[in-house]
């Protein structure tokens, strides 16, 4: 059962863009990251995390040249993930579940099909590994995982900023 009190032995750098149920770190702070939402102090050239809260999000984003290039930019990293806090079963339910207002939803022009494909797309082109997580503390737990792997297979980065493994 995943949980929020999570041990890292590194520091977890939070973009200041990041506002809204931002993830909770033993180990943070706050900087302002060109490509992502979460990475790791010393290997923000490597580890790049983009996290999705909704589907209403994701569908968004789909549609801004913004995002296209972050996900270009995402291509240089060695590890890049987009965790989303949604199942694939929100993504085929769109709008519902969206946090996008009813009244809204007759103007849409994205629909589920659009969000599955960008987000294979996503995947395919750009090479991000894309996580259905479920919901905000499978996500967190996904990060943390993926973190603690990136810090054991590039060990040599952590101590750049006096943490230790």
């Amino acid at each position: 059962m995943p949980t929020n009190k999570i041990h890292n032995p590194y520091t977890v750098v939070i973009d200041t863009l990041e506002k809204v149920g931002i993830w909770d770190f033993p180990i943070f702070e706050n900087r302002h990251l060109k490509t992502g939402d979460y990475s790791i102090a010393g290997y923000e050239d490597i580890l790049c995390l983009e996290r999705k809260r909704t589907t209403g999000e994701i569908a968004a984003n789909s549609t801004e040249q913004r995002f296209i290039r972050e996900l270009e930019r995402m291509t240089l990293f060695k590890y890049k993930f987009m965790l989303l806090e949604f199942t694939m079963d929100d993504v085929l339910r769109f709008p519902n579940n969206s946090t996008i207002p009813r009244k809204r939803w007759p103007q849409l022009k994205v629909t589920s099909e659009f969000i599955f494909k960008f987000l294979m797309e996503a995947s395919v082109h750009y090479g991000v590994n894309i996580m259905f997580c479920g919901d905000r503390e499978n996500a967190i737990a996904a990060a943390t995982k993926i973190m603690n792997r990136v810090v054991k297979d590039n060990p040599t980065r952590l101590g750049n900023n006096g943490d230790k493994c």
